[in-house]
């Protein structure tokens, strides 16, 4: 059915939805003052998405229902956003190496503005839509995200294709997590001791990503093609390619004690250049070959227990990752390590969350013989509290606060495991 010729009646059914099915997905403000609906209506927990809000995403930022085209909306809207998260953080990091020792260090303490993210996103007529978001970090603009996606391709929902720099479909976004202070998801960034490879999984890549989804998004794939980020460019059509998937599904349940669950699969080939041509001994960028591969792969599962709309909700995400010797100046073998995290939010009402995320990393095999096996193995740990004191159609602001503890593994026989300890207080607005 067109969408002009979608019936009316549907229209109290998708508010229900949007006031009672929470989910995680990227909205804005900018989203809400369009459809005069609360930010909650597609957030399981600020800036987490629910099933509602990804579905909103993977349809292109529409409803499917008449109201998203930017000519249908009053001339008064603009699709822009700020976000801005002032805080105060204090780190301790413990067995710190200097060149006067060992030291316990006290780093970071203070009072911060954060970065400053200037969110644009929306459609730029029927079954197109973007999103643009310069941040300004200490001191210096960078441009985090900047997409054109064209969607429902052929009328399928199966054929989405987005061009731009963007990040790749993850388990759990790293530019949205639910913690603001802790080291992010060890898994995603993670290489052997002594690896050339920059790639993050994490980061935003320069490519193009086809999604495929069904109604609902309870089924859906995405891959991406891309540049890795970072890199100091090679030969070839593509420079430094690399490949990303993901794929999940997802059961809604009859029951009161688990609503709703999910499975998915993901991995990621990269490659990195070890040879250059050079310039008085430095390296030209642009002209890397003999290009080596560093892979990892993984899967994951969802649980929602209790309603939909105030859910717990239990993440885990196992994955394996590899990088070739060749990266590893005078390794032996390629490094190979085991990683992933476990991550629950409970929101007993719409305005509070506290959540847990446990990260690890484990090595298996060191690419030097005579390393120790758990050389750079990492454990972190993160709990905090996130309270929502309003949410309209206009903005939202919460409070935030959490503990997070990062413990690094020696490098080499005998040295001590350094712990870095972070507790951050903050109020994270967006307008």
């Amino acid at each position: 059915m067109s969408e002009s010729g979608r019936p009316r009646r549907l229209w109290p059914i998708v508010l229900l939805l949007l006031v009672f099915f929470p989910a995680s997905s990227f909205a804005i403000p900018a989203f809400a003052r369009k459809y005069q609906l609360r930010c909650t209506a597609c957030h399981e927990a600020w800036p987490v998405l629910n099933d509602f809000g990804r579905a909103f995403r993977d349809n292109g930022y529409q409803l499917l229902l008449g109201r998203d085209n930017p000519t249908t909306t009053p001339p008064g809207y603009w699709p822009v956003a700020f976000r801005l998260v002032p805080s105060y953080a204090y780190t301790r990091t413990t067995n710190q190496p200097t060149d006067d020792g060992l030291k316990t260090i006290s780093t970071g303490a203070g009072f911060s503005v954060g970065a400053f993210d200037v969110l644009s996103a929306g459609t730029l007529g029927r079954n197109a839509s973007f999103l643009f978001v310069p941040a300004f970090d200490s001191g210096e603009w960078e441009i985090e995200s900047a997409w054109v996606r064209f969607d429902n391709l052929r009328s399928s929902s199966w054929l989405n294709l987005k061009l731009g720099h963007h990040e790749v479909d993850l388990p759990r976004s790293a530019h949205r997590p639910i913690d603001q202070g802790s080291g992010g998801f060890l898994i995603y960034g993670y290489h052997p001791l002594g690896s050339e490879s920059g790639y993050d999984m994490g980061a935003n890549q320069d490519g193009v990503e086809w999604v495929g989804h069904d109604r609902g998004s309870r089924n859906r794939v995405a891959v991406s093609l891309f540049n890795v980020d970072g890199s100091p460019g090679s030969k070839g059509a593509f420079s430094t390619p690399g490949v990303y998937f993901h794929a999940t599904h997802e059961w809604a349940l009859d029951s009161l004690a688990i609503s709703a669950a999910k499975l998915g699969v993901f991995g990621a080939d990269t490659t990195w250049p070890t040879s250059f041509a050079t310039l008085d001994g430095e390296p030209i960028e642009g002209t890397g070959t003999d290009l080596k591969h560093s892979r990892r792969y993984g899967v994951e599962g969802h649980l929602w227990f209790g309603p939909n709309a105030t859910p717990l909700h239990a993440i885990l995400v196992a994955a394996r990752g590899s990088d070739s010797r060749d990266l590893i100046p005078d390794a032996t073998r390629d490094g190979t390590f085991d990683g992933g995290y476990l991550e629950v939010l409970y929101t007993p009402q719409l305005r509070t969350t506290a959540f847990f995320r446990y990260d690890m990393v484990r090595n298996r095999t060191q690419a030097f013989e005579d390393a120790p096996r758990s050389a750079n193995d990492q454990t972190q740990f993160t709990i905090g509290v996130r309270h929502t004191l309003s949410f309209t159609t206009r903005a939202e602001y919460a409070l935030h606060g959490e503990y997070s503890s990062l413990r690094t593994k020696g490098a080499a026989a005998g040295e001590p495991t350094v712990t870095a300890s972070t507790l951050f207080f903050g109020v994270d607005f967006a307008f």
